[in-house]
């Protein structure tokens, strides 16, 4: 099933967006020219994920050496900085089971759907 979000205009003048839909809360994502939906709720204690930062994280690196990466890739839990890849909804770090499930967005005439 489909379901219509809005025009893309609108859509990517926010950063992030909160949609109910069938019980559902999902939140879409606008970064870099790229739509993302994923559950809304931070699977540690439920945290509202549109109040959460999208940006980039240290990866591993050599012993005295920092690097930061994944620029606008990374969901930031609002409230224990979890970390949350964009695409795939994975945590960066910890147990993989507390994933946020993503879904299916997709453009029609300039309009955003999402498909479940």
């Amino acid at each position: 099933m489909n379901y219509r979000l809005g025009e893309i205009s609108e859509l990517a003048a926010n950063r992030c967006q909160n949609f109910e839909i069938n019980g559902k809360s999902i939140a879409v994502l606008y970064s870099n020219g790229t739509f993302y939906a994923l559950s809304n709720r931070c699977p540690h204690k439920g945290a509202n994920m549109c109040h959460g930062d999208v940006r980039g994280t240290m990866i591993p690196s050599e012993p005295s050496e920092i690097h930061y990466d994944l620029e606008d890739k990374v969901l930031v839990c609002p409230w224990h900085g979890y970390e949350f890849d964009i695409e795939s909804g994975r945590p960066l770090f910890g147990v993989t089971k507390s994933k946020l499930k993503t879904y299916t967005v997709f453009e029609d005439n300039g309009v955003l759907f999402l498909q479940m």
